[in-house]
């Protein structure tokens, strides 16, 4: 039984963390970045970064 509970709370914490890293590249996209995620496995843990680039525009 306790297993069980493990597993599923594992499996709880993975898909909230995909969740949340979905959106936050979501809106990192949308303000002119490129995201950089790192992922232990199963999605435990990560970090997560916004990388922004200046357009430069040549005459």
């Amino acid at each position: 039984m306790a297993l069980i509970i493990v597993a599923l709370l594992i499996a709880s914490k993975s898909y909230f963390n995909n969740k949340e890293i979905a959106t936050t590249s979501d809106r990192c996209y949308e303000a002119g970045g490129q995201p950089v995620v790192e992922m232990t496995s199963l999605a435990l843990h990560y970090s997560f970064s916004c990388q922004k680039y200046n357009e430069s525009k040549f005459d």
